[in-house]
């Protein structure tokens, strides 16, 4: 399977992940920053963006996201590339740090660290999201364009959602509605990440200060604690995708973790 992605820049490579209903272009305020340094693969993962859905046999948990980039790896001759990933794509990105297939993960508010009520939470926040993202698809332009809807939309993942521009807020309404949402929502949340001590490659943890869905207080040490040799970076002001919340710091902390 070969994934819709964009590349850009030069140097040592460097992965993109996005979340569950995201496309590769949520990345769009750091690319020239982060490509000023690195060859850039900005990726839509399988069932979303522009990418092919896995087959029905195949479940879509994140070890099936891995293999899916490393498969695109070893096609696009990227061989241990450092990997950044938001949530979902942060889960992806440490499963592959598990494999030692990168040379270092960068994962940003990461899925699968929640305990008790917060997968609960966290399920029902996504299925709303699905939900309003269907009911609103076909006015997304019309919708998207009124600032305080926009910030309605985005407030649960942006901290900052009038900074997202109307275009971009209006396409991702249409890509969440077109996407694998429930099958892969339903493969994310049966569990949670484990075995955090096979990991033996450098991980920054990057977590939004602000991050209403995967609750930074509760979530972001237990990422620590689980993750063996981890550093975990606290992002002031930052919601779950902290990308056009504080692009500058976004970059710097992603090209920090891809340093070490």
């Amino acid at each position: 399977m070969d994934l819709n992605h964009r590349r850009l820049g030069s140097g040592e490579p460097l992965l993109l992940l996005h979340g569950i209903g995201m496309r590769w272009q949520w990345w769009t305020p750091v690319l020239d920053a982060l490509a000023a340094r690195h060859e850039v693969w900005a990726i839509d993962s399988p069932g979303f963006g522009d990418s092919p859905r896995f087959e029905d046999r195949v479940n879509p948990d994140p070890a099936a996201h891995a293999d899916a980039i490393e498969a695109f790896a070893r096609t696009h001759g990227l061989e241990r590339p450092a990997v950044a990933g938001i949530s979902m794509g942060g889960w992806v990105a440490l499963e592959l740090a598990k494999r030692e297939s990168v040379r270092a993960a960068i994962p940003c508010s990461p899925a699968g660290f929640w305990e008790g009520w917060e997968g609960a939470y966290g399920r029902g926040s996504l299925v709303a999201t699905y939900g309003v993202a269907r009911a609103l698809a076909p006015v997304s332009d019309t919708v998207a364009a009124m600032t305080p809807a926009r910030i309605a939309l985005l407030s649960q993942t942006c901290a900052h959602p009038s900074r997202v521009p109307a275009s971009e807020a209006a396409a991702s309404l249409r890509a969440v509605a077109a996407s694998d949402f429930p099958r892969t929502l339903k493969a994310l949340t049966a569990g949670r990440f484990s075995d955090g001590d096979a990991v033996s490659v450098p991980v920054t943890l990057a977590w939004g200060t602000k991050d209403r869905l995967l609750l930074t207080k509760r979530q972001a040490p237990r990422a620590e604690r689980e993750v063996r040799g981890a550093r975990l970076v606290l992002m002031p002001g930052c919601g779950h995708i902290a990308t056009y919340d504080d692009p500058g710091l976004m970059a710097r902390v992603v090209l920090e973790g891809a340093a070490a």
